[in-house]
């Protein structure tokens, strides 16, 4: 697609948004490939990359390096075996939302970590939770592949399972990653 300068009659004019936290940007007219660095629709060449994955790996790997989680359950688990012991951690959903920006490829991505817990109160997932936080929330060059904008904590849902007896915590972290070239 041919990139057009925005005349003198257009300054001020409103400019599309790329996609992202719920904007739409104007669809590529057919063929356009939007390969060049000043191209309108964001894009800096070829398919676009799902972070989910590394993104998935990185998050494994600082959790089950850090000494302190490690000792205090009995695994860090994509697939819980049936009698695992309690305190345990599992990998939940992961969502992930392409971020085409300013020449930039990157994603905006959320794991979704489950704490599971049959102490007798909130304090043992509370205090995992703690620990996750210490390798997770605000880490610097998490994801291979990716540069990092950000890693937060976004928020921890505490959840009495039906059995009575379970604990439940559901904790969330947003990252902001950048493709590296």
């Amino acid at each position: 697609c041919r990139v057009r300068r925005p005349g003198k009659e257009q300054a001020g004019a409103a400019v599309p948004l790329a996609r992202g936290r719920g904007r739409e940007a104007a669809a590529p007219p057919a063929g356009c490939r939007g390969d060049r660095p000043e191209h309108p629709h964001g894009r800096t060449g070829g398919a676009v990359r799902s972070a989910l994955w590394p993104v998935q790996r990185a998050v494994y790997q600082r959790l089950t390096s850090h000494a302190p989680l490690m000792a205090r359950v009995t695994g860090v688990l994509d697939d819980v075996p049936e009698g695992q012991p309690f305190p345990y951690v599992t990998l939940g959903e992961w969502t992930e939302i392409p971020v085409l920006a300013f020449g930039e490829d990157g994603s905006e991505t959320t794991a979704t970590l489950h704490v599971w817990s049959r102490y007798r109160g909130w304090k043992e997932c509370s205090e995992i939770v703690a620990l996750m936080n210490e390798v997770l929330d605000d880490a610097e060059s998490v994801v291979e592949g990716y540069r990092t904008v950000l890693v937060a904590y976004d928020s921890s849902t505490a959840i009495r399972d039906t059995d009575g007896v379970t604990r439940h915590m559901v904790v969330r972290y947003r990252l902001i990653l950048e493709e590296e070239p």
